[in-house]
């Protein structure tokens, strides 16, 4: 009941808007052979965006997933399983299970227009992905006694202890870059009020189809938060084919219409060089979380730990980078988003010179090993 609650909400919150959308213009001559059904189907593709899925529009497929939508439904099914899950492994599998059918049945009904219309790839993504938004809105709103660090015990627990705290350090890195990545993309949009108000002006939209902008603006603005770790990582991102945003260069071209797009960087700032250094002092921070976290129970721990947490964070970031990125149109719109791979190394790489830099000479026991090791050597 969980799941499906979470599914049907979280349906609603993008059909009803597309069925009153429908409604306002139904008077207009060129809907006259369009039916509600169609609004309806049209509110479900993008339902499926969200979970990875894809869109057929006159023969080009959108890949690109509105991750405002993906974290709106895990907001709802974490309500769901707040009200009315029980607290149990089976009921967290029962709903797994559920939400995953509920997927399924959507894609059938959507038929060409969906995933089922971009292929077989596209169909399997969404499976996959409605199952794992499922497993963690469910598991994250889980009763107490059910939560998800419980639901998922058997499997954490026999893991070395080091390991977990550099997985924990890892997760705190990345986090730290979402925060930058946040900070960098409200500066952008201050600093790009003026080009996005032209774009706003020359769209000339009524309250419904202003509305229906922001809406959508909002479930784009954390790919856009995305973008903007890429960029401070280094690799940059780019917003059709031939185009490069990145700390050190600029390459723009036609851009679609949307105001939130007005903020990006149209030059390089002088700064902008120094981006990179922000990733080596989120590092650093990790760093000092790890040295408070690890114990340490032999002298290669902390270094290990350190190795650890750059890899996590290099992966976390690099599959969150690719989930940001896709196809929105046809032509240059085929390629929108950051490098997924050359961001992830970037984060490891840049993360780890700021986890050794704090973690290392605060290890007593390491500390202890090198001295033992240079008398012995010494003395021989």
């Amino acid at each position: 009941m969980a799941a499906v609650q979470g599914a049907v909400l979280s349906v609603l919150v993008v059909t009803v808007p597309a069925v009153a959308a429908f409604v306002a213009t139904s008077a207009d001559p060129v809907n006259a052979e369009l039916g509600w059904t169609r609004a309806a189907v049209v509110g479900l593709v993008l339902w499926l965006l969200g979970h990875g899925g894809a869109a057929s529009v006159a023969g080009t497929t959108v890949t690109l997933v509105p991750l405002g939508l993906t974290l709106l439904v895990l907001f709802t099914t974490y309500a769901s399983a707040r009200r009315s899950m029980a607290p149990a492994r089976s009921a967290w599998v029962a709903g797994i299970v559920t939400y995953t059918t509920l997927v399924v049945t959507a894609i059938v009904l959507t038929g060409p227009s969906g995933p089922w219309g971009a292929g077989p790839a596209m169909t399997s993504r969404a499976v996959v992905g409605g199952a794992l938004v499922g497993a963690v809105g469910l598991g994250a709103g889980a009763p107490a006694r059910g939560s998800l660090r419980e639901l998922t015990r058997r499997w954490w627990e026999p893991v070395p202890r080091w390991v977990r705290a550099a997985c924990g350090a890892g997760g705190v890195l990345a986090v730290t870059l979402l925060g930058v990545g946040g900070a960098l993309t409200v500066v952008w949009v201050l600093a790009g009020r003026a080009p996005a108000g032209d774009v706003l002006t020359a769209l000339d939209l009524d309250a419904l189809g202003g509305g229906v902008l922001a809406v959508g603006q909002l479930l784009l603005l954390p790919n856009l938060v995305l973008w903007a770790v890429a960029w401070v990582a280094g690799p940059g991102f780019a917003v059709g084919a031939g185009t490069v945003y990145s700390p050190s260069e600029v390459l723009t071209g036609p851009l679609p219409a949307l105001p939130l797009l007005g903020a990006l960087p149209a030059q390089v700032p002088d700064v902008a060089m120094w981006a990179p250094v922000l990733v080596v002092v989120a590092g650093a921070l990790a760093g000092r979380w790890l040295s408070l976290a690890l114990v340490r129970e032999r002298p290669w721990h902390t270094a290990a730990a350190c190795g650890t947490a750059a890899a996590v964070a290099g992966l976390v970031t690099g599959v969150a980078v690719l989930a940001a990125g896709g196809a929105a149109g046809p032509g240059r719109l085929a390629e929108v988003g950051a490098p997924a791979v050359h961001t992830g190394l970037a984060v490891a790489g840049l993360g780890l010179v700021g986890l050794v830099l704090l973690a290392l000479p605060t290890d007593r026991l390491l500390r202890a090993w090198v001295v033992g090791a240079l008398t012995r050597r010494r003395g021989g």
